[in-house]
């Protein structure tokens, strides 16, 4: 993968995401702004760079992105999940994403890769909230049917 691209995807190869694509409400929204100030001009390696300093703060920005950006640095996270020890990363904040991507509505293929990760990740070292967790599963089903 080359500096500030992402995989193909839909046909297209993904540069870095624009403002309008990270915070489609031009930065109105607090949660996308905050987003926008994190990402905003990252590479995919600077955004793993990201998720090794604090995870559990920028795994909360994927959430609030547009669906460009979602599709551009939740590879990043992918690619930060697959090097981590299983005791460093809690997994059901990955789940929660997923669960919380598609309630925004966001059932992209790069969701599916996400839940792949989660997957290849293994069952977490803590027990996750039962309610996500049976809606992550419940997702997780719909979304590998639906391959």
């Amino acid at each position: 993968m080359r500096k500030g691209r992402s995989m193909l995807y839909g046909g297209r190869i993904l540069s870095i995401p624009t403002l309008l694509e990270i915070s489609p409400s031009n930065l109105v929204q607090l949660d996308e702004r905050v987003a926008y100030e994190h990402f905003f001009g990252k590479s995919l390696e600077e955004g793993v760079a990201l998720f090794r300093e604090l995870d559990h703060v920028y795994i909360e920005d994927l959430a609030w992105m547009g669906d460009v950006a979602f599709d551009f640095y939740v590879d990043a996270y992918i690619a930060y999940l697959l090097e981590s020890p299983r005791d460093t990363v809690d997994i059901c904040l990955a789940k929660g994403l997923v669960v919380t991507k598609v309630a925004m509505g966001n059932e992209t293929g790069k969701l599916l890769d996400l839940v792949d990760a989660i997957e290849r990740y293994g069952e977490p070292l803590e027990v996750c909230d039962r309610g996500r967790d049976r809606e992550y599963d419940e997702i997780k089903r719909r979304l590998l049917f639906s391959r």
